[in-house]
């Protein structure tokens, strides 16, 4: 009779265990596959960039790579022509920082938006450019 109850406990702890795996795959899987209607435009990718920020009590570094996603391929191609003008604005952008405003979510999505802003005017591109993402960064 132990034996049996024994056996019917490792069973039954098993399947709670592979539902519990398998749960847990598939809301990872679901969070890692971007939506079936979502199109993504051509992304640019503009360099990494390593520039002395503005002092606020010391001297900081940041280095931070910078990629553009544009409306489409034809405003990637035109990023690409017009390089000298792209790597220019983004390092007046990020010199005119202080480590102190790259802090945090709420610091990097201000840079987001400034230099959104900032390339999608100066290249007059009509609103081309419609994310900036920072796949690497580091501040010293």
């Amino acid at each position: 009779m132990i034996i049996w109850v024994m056996f019917v406990f490792v069973i039954a702890a098993g399947a709670s265990a592979y539902g519990v795996i398998r749960a847990m795959n598939a809301g990872v899987e679901r969070a890692a596959a971007p939506a079936q209607n979502e199109e993504l435009g051509p992304v640019f990718d503009a360099g990494v960039f390593t520039v002395d920020l503005t002092p606020d009590q010391r001297t900081r570094i940041l280095r931070i790579s910078v990629k553009l996603q544009t409306d489409t391929k034809q405003t990637a191609t035109q990023l690409g022509k017009r390089v000298h003008e792209v790597k220019d604005a983004i390092v007046g952008v990020l010199r005119n920082r202080t480590a102190a405003s790259l802090t945090g979510l709420e610091g990097m999505e201000s840079l987001r938006r400034e230099l959104l802003e900032t390339l999608n005017r100066r290249l007059a591109l009509d609103d081309g450019i419609t994310d900036v993402y920072f796949p690497d960064m580091v501040m010293q």
